[in-house]
């Protein structure tokens, strides 16, 4: 009875300790850093296009992501916003609230019509510039895809 007690207590160890490094955050490639490491641009860009909220937190990857982005800045109102290397912008995220429209001023103006005409009323809650153009997603939790020049491409499943 001793040994099974003994056998089962092990068992139980080994599968804890499986546990505890299969949960390890393997993918915090992210690092904090003080708000002013961000490129004046990055700060430019907050302020223009939230100008009354703050940083809360900077944070730099270790590697760039394959959309060029370096630094992720979270924002006291909740949005998200990444930045190049050189603090040039590449995606907002809003999670549920709606982009700036001074941040949808930016995009292409075909791309701003085609979302207008056919999902008016619907709110664009995230931006993110990919290597064929942008990723949209609305409200409505549709991700739309189109090419730089604002041509639509689809939907993104």
């Amino acid at each position: 009875m001793r040994k099974l007690l003994s056998i089962n207590l092990l068992v139980a160890l080994f599968a804890l300790a499986f546990v505890a490094v299969s949960c390890s955050n393997d993918d915090d490639d992210d690092v904090n850093i003080p708000v002013e490491a961000l490129p004046e641009a990055g700060k430019t860009f907050v302020s223009t296009h939230f100008p009354t909220v703050t940083i809360s937190r900077l944070e730099k990857n270790k590697g760039m992501d394959e959309d060029g982005t370096l630094f992720e800045a979270y924002l006291s109102n909740g949005f998200e916003v990444d930045f190049a290397p050189d603090g040039t912008w590449t995606g907002v995220d809003g999670h549920l609230t709606a982009v700036p429209e001074s941040v949808i001023a930016l995009l292409p103006q075909e791309l701003q019509t085609y979302v207008t005409t056919n999902y008016a009323g619907v709110a664009i809650v995230e931006v993110e510039k990919k290597a064929y153009g942008f990723k949209i997603e609305l409200l409505n939790d549709l991700d739309l895809m189109f090419k730089s020049d604002g041509t639509f491409i689809g939907i993104d499943r």
